[in-house]
């Protein structure tokens, strides 16, 4: 699936990241896809996770009660005033997805806190030194609205 949003960096497409997203350059952008397809990077993904989790100065967990729709309207809602609040205050927010997206590892996520609550987000926050990202291409507002 990731291999299918990634594109080389003069890609024209609306959709997915170009490789300067990732922070990879002109060349390994354009075979990036290939080699993602090709080679499982699980393991190497998953303890760059690890190193990321234990050398961020935050990680937040956005929990519900319950996991219904209604639920994550709610956390949706947090989740964007929470994000808001924190670029005002000049922080950076990154999602951690695979602790969420995986039914075990959220299972296993859900047993650190108080009983009954379901895990809707993983994040990193702290505060961004490097360079300005570029901003990635998007689609236009009369494509996403009708």
């Amino acid at each position: 699936e990731l291999a299918s949003w990634m594109h080389g960096n003069r890609t024209r497409c609306r959709d997915g990241m170009p490789g300067y997203a990732l922070g990879i350059g002109y060349v390994l952008a354009a075979v990036s896809p290939a080699v993602v397809r090709t080679f499982d990077m699980g393991k190497s993904k998953a303890a760059q996770d690890i190193a990321l989790g234990e050398h961020s100065p935050i990680l937040a967990l956005l929990a519900t009660r319950g996991d219904t729709v209604l639920d994550w309207l709610h956390a949706g809602q947090a989740l964007s005033a929470l994000l808001l609040d924190a670029t005002a205050i000049g922080l950076s927010v990154s999602f951690l997805n695979q602790p969420i997206e995986l039914p075990r590892l959220r299972e296993q996520l859900a047993g650190l806190f108080a009983p009954g609550t379901v895990p809707q987000q993983l994040l990193r926050l702290g505060v961004y030194t490097g360079e300005p990202p570029r901003a990635t291409p998007r689609r236009a507002l009369e494509d996403v609205l009708v």
